[in-house]
């Protein structure tokens, strides 16, 4: 659900934390705003966004959850005007891998991984956020085929409409990976249609300075980019 963010404090404790105020209207349902709270309650893990409740407000309904100070790694890499170091890079994909792979366990695919969705709290905490376009998949439903996330993480499988699971987010971390190396990610030059019609097409993509990378990085993003899903290695096996 498309919202406002703010930061708040409980009065009595002095606990802080983020109100996402959304606006109830054209751009978000009811239905879809209670979607969004269900995928957060069921987030309990240390690198997810954690959730401390909701309320109305006229017309609009705060969500309330962690307040990250360090904002998200896209702030971090535009406010130093300078990309991650691989030691950097490491912690932050084994806190989201640890995330996502939370997620997974629980038929959660995210479907939106990307720099902009990954906190840092004060303390350098990694938390995944934005559970906006989530999907629970049942066991009746264990795949969709419905075209949704940003265009340039998006993975091979979703961008053509086949079936896909969690092996979605996989690709879209490996894509994450080589933004905050590279700063943006692979195709960015381009029109997000353009570079949708072009992915499934193309080489998985690398760094664009590979050589300056372990071994070990290097085969963590070609892993993760590995163009048929069920070869695609699962978030438990990347921990």
């Amino acid at each position: 659900a498309f919202g406002s963010v703010f930061k708040a404090v409980v009065k009595e404790t002095g606990f802080v934390v983020a109100i996402k105020e959304v606006l109830v209207g054209k751009l978000n349902d009811r239905d879809t705003i209670q979607k969004e709270i269900n995928m957060l309650r069921q987030c309990t893990n240390r690198n997810t966004v954690q959730y401390y409740g909701c309320c109305s407000v006229d017309d609009s309904i705060w969500i309330l959850t962690d307040y990250c100070a360090a904002g998200s790694i896209t702030d971090c890499i535009e406010l130093t005007e300078s990309t991650f170091n691989e030691k950097q890079i490491a912690l932050v994909l084994a806190a989201a891998v640890e995330g996502l792979s939370f997620l997974h366990s629980r038929h959660i695919v995210h479907r939106d991984v990307k720099c902009a969705n990954i906190l840092l709290t004060s303390d350098a905490v990694v938390k995944i956020t934005d559970f906006g376009v989530s999907e629970k998949l049942t066991q009746t439903v264990c795949v969709r085929n419905s075209i949704v996330g940003t265009p340039y993480w998006m993975s091979p499988e979703v961008i053509t409409g086949s079936d896909y699971g969690t092996e979605a987010d996989i690709w879209s971390l490996g894509i994450t990976a080589i933004e905050m190396t590279d700063g943006v990610p692979p195709h960015s030059d381009q029109h997000p249609m353009r570079a949708m019609f072009k992915i499934p097409f193309l080489p998985p993509p690398t760094l664009m300075s590979p050589s300056a990378y372990s071994k070990t990085f290097n085969d963590f993003i070609v892993q993760s980019l590995i163009k048929d899903p069920k070869r695609r290695p699962a978030a438990v096996e990347l921990l």
